[in-house]
């Protein structure tokens, strides 16, 4: 045969074998799924046989064998068959056999394989060679691309998977379902031969069973029982050592379903069984033996010495401790028990610690320093143990770490001048402190090197026993620390505390790092002109609430007299107005100490000159004079009379309310005017300082760009020694940054960094001046143009561009072109310091200047208008019984009243400019016109004898406003700038002031008094007494203000304390109408400590003004209106006049002092 026919041949006959092969396999998966299923299902049918009928041991024998028989005959046939022929024990199938097998199976091969092995073996007929092999290798083609191996047939397997597995899952169902009666069942069906007795119905479960105890002890015997029943009853036997005797005893179940027992003081060993039909327990034991035991515990505990807690001792037989790491546990424990030999403490960590035992009683010790247990361990000659010692408890008590909380400063926080900052906080802590200890380091800075360590200062050590503490500490940097901060200087520090926990190792805790920071002067002046904005802002608002309040009485006041008469809607129509007053009046409180924090915020930070500030404290002044008690006044006497149902009442007091919210007004417009004008001057002293600041930097940074200089000559002759010292190298305009060290291009780079901040508030200065400009515009005599034109030299020099290009040029190490531009730029911001300085000097000596002069005008007004009244007066008086003349002093009454009226304008324009003008101006002012316009009315209606009395108080306003405008006239001119000075001065003016109001009062008192007696009192009685009231009222609250002045209450306390009770006392007896003799007395007493205090004032006033007041020479210029003799004639009889008015001594040497002082000022003028 040809060599390609049988290399074809081999090829099939090999495929042949392996078809065979997984023929074979494909029967052994088969039959070993089906012979597992056929076990299984076996198996479960005589395991249920045996487990429903417990078959005895034939049966049982004949089932197992049927079981074992058709187990074995499966496994020969369907696995043992297979693997024999697989491993080739046991011959398999041929390759015909096959053949044939896979032509039946497969059509596309029918007999041709089977006709390849035949003609491969020779059965054919005498068919030529050459034919025979083409034909065998036409077959072997045909068939060998066929892949008959798929013939085997492994689904039969999978197929029969699905049926095999019931019988399986069943068995394993019934597994655990029921497993004791299956693996019951199971057992008894594998041992075939051996007879198994039914279960008993229930089983017996006895504690503690065979057990050994304590001679003494008491038994407590349990028995619990499990089965299909349940016995109601059972029996317990006992048999003790050395009898025969059994006693028996009858048990039964408690609630819970237990059999229970007890066994007291055994003294000997015995037996026990339990026994219920038809089950009986086998015999327990129970052993007696002498054992050592701990017959009483007494625990001592002592805290460690930093806790100061006292000795505790414990309660007998406790023996659980609770303490401190480093509490002391001692332990006394009485034994029992014969022949203890040793005792002990077992730890729960395994450590062991012997005690100190003589047989009878055990001592020891040992220290708390972890939560755990603790046993006492006991044992005696024979080696016996005490039975189960008990475990007690060992609780280490945390030692918790201090606490520390800094509520002063705040956590970021600006630092003054004075480098001083009080530190306020608490500290806590269980049991102490061991120290406290302030950290610190120089975060950043603009001229020195931050520090990356913290510097530490020990403070005043706490008290080491005291759980809770307050801290303060007066921080002074400058003297408790190496720092000298400068502007732009963070310090970040901390605070830490360490408890006295000396045993575990001292404890910390600390407060998160905070900041202090200089702030450099534009940001001071930021933070200054944020809090001047929020109080302009808030007196606008107030000035606002002002008026919608006056809109809201204007309303009242049209209804009231609309309807003739008043109801509840227009009384609480007075309580809203009243409210809302209070509400004013609390925001203005407000404003007053936000004004005073910001001035002294202020002087602490050096912002303002000593000029500006005492203009400032001035202003406070005036805010605090805001507040308006006749406005509250009147309102409470509106709603008297509303409520009294008196429609004169009502309209009366519409009218002093309408008087007293006209002035509360104008005080709050004068108040904001000042404010505004204030600002405006502030506003270029501060340009000024910032201008001065910003050439003290350039003056800085030149200093150093020449050392940088200096370094690198000095780098230079090192490098290249040849070059003459007296011709040192131009520096390079273009040197790169490698050829420099790295400490140069550092400092060039700061000194870079530096400038650029320099332009940043160059810039600030800029819009400084910008709004300086704005608000000077305001002003009606401003330097407006003067202040535009310097801006405008501002923009144009541009030197914001300028201090970039110095930054740029220190950068490129243009060095001497830097140090050339920083000498420029500080020559012209000190020039720039100067423009703004002489302005302001010249804006505020121009300013003085008017407000001189037009209180000087003022004041000579207001004196010709009180030598008028007082003519007029006199004309009254002499024509008395005249009535025609009557309507003539009208006439002249209502010229002086216009008049009156032109001077208060007058002084409302100044007020805007002098804070100095007190309320009282006002007040006085207001009171004069008021009382002329009454005497106009009681003129007209023919009332000459009340007209009198009016003109008379008319002119003794007057004369109390031209007394208090010279005072102003005088300080104006002398003008002291001492805050406490000039204070001081308006607290001696409140003094004369009150002084002679009390006089007029008690003039009026004793008056009233005549009039009582001699029987002229009319009906205006009532409106007398309240009128009395009203004038003690409004003293008294004069009063009030003076004693707010620290430097009055510091020397004045007791007697100003004395007349304010005796005031007390005259209103009382005025609202009662109690007008008796004694008043007299009281009130001469309340006038002459008035006088007294006044007195001492001025002497200490005198001392206080021989130290402080330097000798200037002031050029003055007097009115032009009148001619120079007229205005000294007028003077003298000016004077005159108000001598005759009847003031006292003191009184009448001042007004003498002040009226020198005005002629003597006319005498220099001509």
């Amino acid at each position: 045969m040809h060599e390609k026919s049988s290399e074809l041949l081999k090829r099939i006959r090999g495929r042949l074998h392996a078809t065979a092969r997984r023929m074979t396999l494909a029967d052994f998966l088969f039959g070993c799924v089906l012979t597992t299923g056929a076990i299984a299902g076996l198996w479960l049918v005589a395991t249920l046989i045996e487990a429903g009928w417990r078959l005895d041991v034939a049966p049982r024998t004949v089932l197992f064998r049927i079981v074992g028989l058709a187990s074995l005959g499966l496994l020969a046939w369907f696995l043992i068959r297979p693997l024999l022929k697989i491993a080739g024990l046991l011959r398999d199938r041929g390759p015909e056999a096959i053949a044939r097998e896979i032509g039946r199976r497969m059509p596309r091969i029918g007999d041709r394989l089977v006709n390849l092995l035949d003609l491969s073996e020779g059965r054919h007929s005498d068919t030529p060679q050459p034919l025979l092999d083409q034909a065998v290798h036409m077959l072997g083609t045909d068939v060998e691309s066929i892949p008959f191996e798929t013939v085997a047939d492994f689904s039969r397997a999978k197929r029969t998977i699905r049926f095999a597995a019931v019988p399986v899952l069943l068995l394993l169902s019934l597994l655990a379902a029921a497993p004791g009666t299956f693996m019951g069942a199971s057992a008894r069906l594998l041992a075939p031969g051996m007879h198994f007795d039914r279960p008993a119905p229930f089983q017996f479960y006895v504690t503690p069973g065979s057990v050994e105890i304590a001679r003494g002890s008491t038994l407590a015997i349990e028995i619990r029982t499990e089965g299909e029943e349940q016995p109601a009853a059972l029996e317990i036997s006992i048999n003790r050592e050395s009898e025969d005797h059994i006693e028996r005893i009858r048990l039964s179940e408690d609630s819970s379903g237990v059999f229970r027992h007890e066994l007291a003081n055994i003294r000997r060993s015995l037996r026990y069984r339990v026994a219920a039909a038809p089950v009986t327990s086998a015999w327990y034991r129970v052993s007696v033996t002498d054992y050592p035991l701990v017959r009483s515990l007494q625990v001592t505990l002592r805290p460690p010495a930093y806790s100061g807690l006292p000795v505790r001792r414990l309660d007998p037989n406790v023996g659980d401790v609770a303490g401190l790491p480093g509490t002391l546990v001692e332990l006394d424990i009485t034994l029992g028990g014969s022949g203890i030999t040793n005792a002990g403490i077992a730890f729960d960590d395994g450590v062991y610690m012997p005690l100190e035992s003589d047989g009878q009683r055990a001592v020891g010790k040992f220290t708390v320093s972890r939560k755990g247990s603790y046993r006492i361990l006991l044992e005696n000659t024979r080696g016996a143990r005490n039975r189960a010692p008990i475990e007690y408890a060992i609780d280490a008590e945390e030692d918790a770490a201090p606490s520390i909380l800094l509520v002063r400063p705040e956590a970021d926080d600006l630092l003054d001048e004075t480098l001083q900052r009080t530190l306020e906080g608490s500290i806590s802590d269980d049991f102490g402190f061991h120290d406290l200890t302030l950290f610190y380091r120089l975060a950043e800075s603009r001229f020195a090197e931050p520090s990356e360590t913290f510097e530490q200062i020990t403070l005043p050590a706490p008290d080491p026993r005291m759980p809770d503490q307050q801290i303060v500490y007066d921080w002074h940097i400058g003297a408790t620390t190496s720092l000298d901060p400068v502007p732009g200087d963070v310090i970040e520090y901390f605070v830490r505390v360490r408890d006295n926990d000396a045993w575990a190792g001292y404890k910390a805790a600390q407060t998160p790092a905070r900041l202090l920071r200089m702030p450099s002067l534009a940001e001071r002046y930021e933070s200054l002109r944020e809090d001047q904005e929020d109080v302009e802002s808030r007196l606008q608002d107030i000035l606002d609430q002002a008026t919608q309040l006056d809109e809201r009485f204007d309303e009242l006041r049209d209804e009231v007299r609309r309807k003739q008469n008043a109801d509840w809607e227009d009384q609480r129509q007075i309580e809203q107005i009243e409210q809302q007053q209070q509400h004013m009046e609390e925001q203005v409180n407000d404003l007053a100490e936000q004004v005073e924090s910001m001035n002294r915020t202020a002087e602490q930070n050096n912002l303002l000159s000593e000029e500006t500030l005492s203009l400032y404290r001035e202003m406070q002044q005036v805010i605090e004079e805001i507040d308006s008690p006749e406005l509250r006044q009147a309102l409470q006497q509106l709603q008297e009379s509303i409520a009294n149902m008196d429609l004169a009442q009502v309209q009366e007091a519409i009218e002093r309310f309408e008087f007293s919210e006209t002035q509360y007004r104008q005080r709050l417009e004068r108040t904001l005017d000042l404010f505004k004008n204030l600002r405006a001057q502030q506003s270029l002293e501060e340009a000024a300082r910032r201008a001065e600041e910003l050439a003290r930097q350039q003056a800085r940074m030149q200093e150093e760009t020449t050392e940088l200089l200096q370094q690198q000559e000095t780098e230079n002759r090192t490098e290249n020694p040849d070059i003459s010292p007296d011709f040192p190298p131009e520096t390079p305009t273009g040197t790169s940054e490698d050829d420099q060290t790295p400490e140069e291009i550092s400092d060039q780079e700061r000194l870079a960094q530096r400038q650029e901040s320099s332009w940043e508030e160059m810039e600030q200065l800029e819009e400084l001046m910008e709004e300086a400009q704005e608000r000077i515009k305001e002003m009606q005599r401003g330097p407006a143009r003067d202040m535009q034109q310097l801006n405008r030299s501002v923009r144009e020099q541009d030197m914001q561009q300028q201090l970039m290009e110095n930054a740029d040029q220190l950068r490129s190490d243009q060095l001497n072109k830097a140090q050339s531009g920083q000498q420029r730029m500080q020559q012209w911001f000190r020039q720039l310091r100067n423009d703004l300085v002489n302005m302001q000097q010249s804006m505020q000596g121009a300013q003085r200047q008017i407000n001189t002069t037009g209180l000087r005008r003022a004041l000579g007004d207001v004196l010709t208008l009180s030598h008028e009244q007082e003519s007029l007066r006199k004309n009254l008086l002499e024509r008395a019984s005249d009535q025609s003349s009557l309507r003539e002093d009208a006439r002249l009454q209502d010229a002086l009243s216009a008049g009156l009226a032109t001077v208060i304008d007058s002084l409302r324009s100044l007020e805007k400019n002098i804070p100095q003008l007190s309320r009282e101006v006002q007040r006085l002012s207001g009171q004069a016109l008021l009382d002329m316009e009454r005497a106009t009315s009681a003129m007209t209606e023919r009332a000459g004898r009340e007209a009198g009395s009016y003109q008379t108080a008319s002119m003794m306003h007057l004369n109390e406003l031209a007394l208090l405008l010279a005072g102003v006239l005088d300080q104006l001119m002398n003008q002291q700038g001492s805050g406490g000075g000039s204070s001081m001065q308006q607290v001696i003016r409140q003094m004369q002031q009150m002084a002679q109001q009390q006089q007029q009062l008690n003039q009026q008192i004793q008056q009233f008094l005549n009039d009582l007696q001699g029987n002229r009192l009319g009906a205006n009685m009532e409106q007398r007494l309240r009128q009395m009231r009203a004038q003690q009222q409004a003293i008294r609250e004069q009063l009030s203000q003076v004693r707010r002045n620290p430097e009055a209450r510091g020397r004045l306390l007791g007697d100003l304390d004395k007349i304010a009770e005796d005031m007390e006392e005259t209103l009382r007896e005025l609202q009662a109408r109690q007008v008796a003799p004694q008043m007299i007395e009281r009130q001469q007493r309340i006038l002459q400590r008035l006088l007294d205090a006044q007195r001492s004032m001025q002497e200490r006033g005198r001392e206080r003004r021989r130290e402080s007041r330097e000798g200037r020479n002031i050029l003055r210029e007097g009115p032009t209106d009148a001619p120079r003799d007229e205005i000294g004639e007028k003077l003298h009889r000016d004077l005159i006049r108000a001598l005759e008015s009847g003031y006292a001594p003191d009184f009448e040497e001042r007004i003498r002092r002040y009226f020198e002082v005005l002629q003597r000022q006319q005498q220099e003028q001509e």
